[in-house]
């Protein structure tokens, strides 16, 4: 039976849906008065933590940004997909949407977009766990820009940039690019272990650089 459960449960897309097969098959048993061990075979304890730490997840996210991040783009998956990314190549939609998350960039300034590799000036500022402190990008004024610029990155004669393939790649998660500043902004006061919520506010606001000196822009980066 235990099994069986499990195998209904990863077989759904993501771990709330499997959760709430389990759930549904628990009460089926049950309105069948089937025997108690039989019922509680059913129950898989991790799959179930995990449901629950992603929507309470979500819950915050909806109140303090009204908006639902999706589980695609939750800190861990992004991490994970930026440490198998290939700098020697050209970047995807996808590496390009995850670079925004993690530098909490507007949308409009990946124009100048740029990786570097470098160590971190102070040990004590740099957990390997994390990618803030690897990726970088430069947004100066009269600094240089890439050569080859991203095609879809023109500018109106109101100077608006086009960031609409952008919004076309997101529209499957329902989001658009205007989001993913906020999601980054959200992992960042996470991982930084906000205290409470004015704390995570205040490295929200950090994070996109919205309390920032030009003096420590460079301290407080990523």
């Amino acid at each position: 039976i235990n099994g069986i459960a499990y195998d209904l449960a990863s077989s759904a897309p993501t771990t709330i849906a499997g959760n709430s097969r389990l759930n549904l098959l628990w009460k089926e048993l049950r309105s069948l008065e089937a025997n108690y061990l039989i019922t509680e075979a059913t129950k898989i304890s991790f799959i179930t933590e995990e449901a629950n730490q992603i929507q309470a997840r979500k819950c915050i996210l909806r109140g303090i940004n009204s908006y639902n991040c999706p589980e695609f783009f939750y800190l861990e998956k992004v991490q994970e997909r930026l440490n198998k990314y290939n700098i020697t190549k050209s970047p995807s939609m996808q590496n390009l949407i995850d670079v925004i998350i993690m530098l909490c960039m507007q949308s409009a300034d990946v124009k100048n977009l740029r990786i570097n590799r470098y160590k971190p000036s102070r040990e004590s500022w740099y957990n390997s766990n994390y990618s803030w402190y690897c990726i970088g990008y430069a947004k100066n004024k009269g600094e240089r820009s890439i050569l080859d610029k991203f095609p879809f990155l023109l500018k109106d004669k109101n100077g608006n940039t086009n960031v609409a393939p952008l919004n076309q790649f997101l529209s499957r998660y329902r989001i658009t690019s205007y989001i993913l500043r906020k999601i980054g902004a959200d992992h960042a006061s996470r991982v930084h272990g906000g205290r409470n919520n004015s704390h995570r506010q205040y490295l929200w606001q950090l994070a996109c650089r919205h309390k920032i000196g030009h003096a420590l822009s460079v301290e407080h980066y990523g």
